[in-house]
């Protein structure tokens, strides 16, 4: 059966995929052993989050579906409360806090009647998120995360724009208008120095948001106009992130280099690439460019070099092991890649 969906799972020692009979599996990425399988209602519509399930004091996997929540304990049986059906169909995948709603931690996802909902992680609505107030029609995840002393539940939408709620569904500033192409999914900065979201608008700029509101355009890609894939991420070595862009042939590296952004490189490929992935693995992030006709994946450092045994065959997503390996999906296959190590 085909694989749907690919999971990397970065920081454990397995992979899951789902397939498009809705077959869920955990795999032992060693040795690519069936560790446990499910039967879901449908597609996944979110990431699987690691959690701690305080119950049972050991880690579980929280996703959802359109129609439901999930949460598995490390063996694969559902927890007490799961899953969860919810009242109104998810337009999105959830997004999990630790340090929201209890000991537990929260979720929170936007539904097809335009509101946000919030959960515990025991599957309780949370207080003013059930539903929580209206934002228009969403199509990607939210972004959360505690800073501070303060919460922050943000997203995009086609009535508000950008937003940033607080946990009583206030705004912690005015919303912000961008012009984007279609439900872009922001990203977040909340470690570093100068904290700060992103929306990319899929045209080779971003929209920059600080945690009070104030915005800045920047160009991230080479050709501002024309259709853009874009990451934000560590390839550099800044703790303030970088902007990596794929435009067709051309891909480009941007950043900030003490109080200066500047482009660190752009370069033409020999042929274009049709997807941009990140490939996270400790320390500076790598990329993976997928070419759909060949079903390649060409891995890339943060210097803009192809690496050593890249390519590899895939058609979708990519794990980086502590070995020095790559896993991923080619069609119905999940295969593991042992990468010389660099001279």
């Amino acid at each position: 059966m085909p694989v749907r969906r690919f999971f990397p799972l970065s920081g454990s020692a397995v992979v899951a995929v789902q397939d498009e009979a809705n077959q869920l599996y955990f795999l032992d990425q060693s040795n690519g052993g069936i560790l446990w399988n499910k039967k879901l209602d449908g597609p996944l519509l979110s990431e699987v989050f690691a959690v701690h399930i305080p119950s049972l004091d050991q880690r579980g996997w929280l996703m959802n579906t359109r129609s439901a929540v999930y949460l598995f304990s490390e063996e694969g049986h559902l927890a007490a409360g799961y899953p969860l059906l919810l009242r109104a169909p998810a337009s999105a995948g959830l997004t999990f806090v630790p340090g929201m709603g209890g000991k537990g931690g929260a979720y929170f996802f936007p539904s097809e009647n335009r509101r946000i909902y919030g959960y515990s992680l025991e599957g309780m609505p949370l207080s003013v998120w059930s539903p929580g107030p209206e934002a228009g029609d969403m199509a990607t995840p939210l972004v959360c995360f505690p800073y501070a002393g303060k919460d922050y539940i943000a997203g995009y939408s086609s009535l508000r724009g950008f937003f940033a709620l607080n946990p009583l569904g206030e705004d912690h500033f005015q919303p912000v208008g961008v012009q984007v192409e279609g439900f872009p999914a922001p990203v977040a900065d909340p470690t570093s120095s100068t904290p700060r979201f992103v929306v990319f608008d899929g045209r080779g700029r971003a929209q920059v948001i600080n945690l009070q509101g104030a915005h800045f355009p920047l160009r991230v890609a080479a050709s501002p106009g024309l259709p853009s894939q874009s990451l934000f991420s560590d390839f550099a070595g800044d703790p303030r992130k970088d902007f990596l862009s794929l435009q067709g042939k051309q891909l480009q590296l941007s950043g900030y280099e003490e109080k200066t952004f500047r482009v660190f490189w752009s370069q033409q490929l020999e042929t274009p690439a049709d997807t941009l992935i990140l490939v996270d693995k400790p320390g500076k992030k790598w990329a993976a460019l997928g070419r759909a006709k060949s079903r390649t994946l060409h891995l890339f450092d943060g210097a803009g070099n192809e690496v050593p045994g890249s390519p590899v065959g895939g058609s979708q997503g990519l794990k980086w092991t502590d070995g020095g390996g790559a896993i991923t999906v080619l069609g119905n296959q999940i295969i593991a890649y042992q990468l010389p190590k660099p001279d």
